[in-house]
């Protein structure tokens, strides 16, 4: 690879890594309104794509694209279950009577257990999602710092 193929593959995962970082971590995923996760979720795959149809070095590891991609793909599938699902899921939060008494036993409306399987369901998915997107960005800045110290060789 030439210079400036190493600097542009540099940027790359410099980008893929601050977008999966900011994904990956939870205290700054919940701050986030839902257009701009959707926002995130859309930039860790175009990216992932992007890096994946790039020539790269038998050094950088493919690993960090697939998972972006997958975890995005998870995200997508969550959103149009949530969406096609919102009423179910609105039935399954509207029977609580708030403040919720903690100290007392919790027990579940009809309602809520049919919606069960969809938040367990949607929650799982949710959770993989984000593993994924978490290694991800481990692997994205392991890569960007073998393209740093390629950089610096050449």
């Amino acid at each position: 690879m030439s210079d400036a193929d190493i600097t542009g593959i540099k940027k790359f995962y410099l980008v893929a890594t601050a977008v999966c970082a900011v994904n990956a971590v939870p205290a700054v995923g919940s701050l986030i309104n839902s257009s701009s996760a959707n926002f995130l979720t859309i930039a860790v795959f175009v990216i992932s794509v992007m890096i994946l149809l790039k020539p790269t070095t038998e050094e950088l590891t493919k690993i960090p694209c697939v998972l972006g991609i997958l975890a995005a793909l998870l995200d997508a599938v969550v959103f149009m279950i949530g969406r096609a699902e919102q009423y179910a899921l609105l039935a399954f939060i509207s029977d609580y009577t708030f403040p919720i008494d903690f100290t007392q036993q919790q027990l579940f409306t009809e309602r809520q257990l049919e919606a069960m399987g969809l938040v367990l369901t949607i929650g799982a998915l949710s959770f993989i999602s984000w593993m994924f997107v978490a290694v991800a960005a481990v692997s994205y800045s392991i890569n960007y710092t073998r393209t740093k110290k390629m950089a610096a060789v050449n």
